[in-house]
């Protein structure tokens, strides 16, 4: 197999990022000057041998950090979904406090969502209070990715304006 040089490997590459020939040809050949042009010249570089397995390798490798990226946002999902959200709180007699956000573990602070401040009764200082994301959802997400989960379906049935005056038995 011949090697392909820089733009033939760069065509590649706008091919895997646009799934267009043409468009990745204008990208890796910016002084070709037509469509026409582009379209002809990109559909010859599509059938050569080299150019299909470069691109070939680079759909495998982009599969494989979609893979790995899904991956890490279903654990980031679970971990949402069991996280404990009393370890951003502080806990000491009827006083309950918002940790400082360095000492909340890092898999509770990615389910803050936002927070709420508000001056304190006696007017001497702020109070802060985080909101968390849905546990429900997250759970939901886990449940559906794992074919657990599947929401309920209801049939409904959609009457004209004739069926619902002269009742169902009506000819159009």
């Amino acid at each position: 197999m011949s090697t392909l040089s820089d733009k033939q490997k760069l065509f590649c590459q706008k091919y895997i990022k646009h799934f267009n020939a043409c468009v990745a040809y204008r990208e890796a050949y910016p002084s070709c000057k037509t469509d026409n042009s582009a379209t002809a010249s990109s559909t010859r570089l599509m059938e050569k041998p080299e150019i299909k397995a470069y691109i070939q390798e680079l759909k495998a490798e982009a599969t494989k950090d979609f893979k790995e990226e899904l991956n890490q946002i279903l654990i980031d999902i679970h971990n949402e979904a069991m996280a404990d959200y009393s370890e951003a709180y502080d806990m000491q007699g009827d006083s309950i406090t918002l940790k400082n956000l360095k000492e909340i573990p890092l898999h509770v602070r990615k389910c803050i969502e936002k927070f709420r401040t508000s001056v304190n009764e006696n007017g001497s200082g702020m109070l802060v209070d985080a909101s968390f994301s849905s546990k429900r959802y997250a759970r939901e997400q886990v449940f559906k990715y794992h074919g657990v989960y599947a929401p309920e379906k209801r049939e409904v049935s959609v009457k004209t304006i004739d069926e619902l005056i002269l009742g169902d038995d009506h000819e159009a």
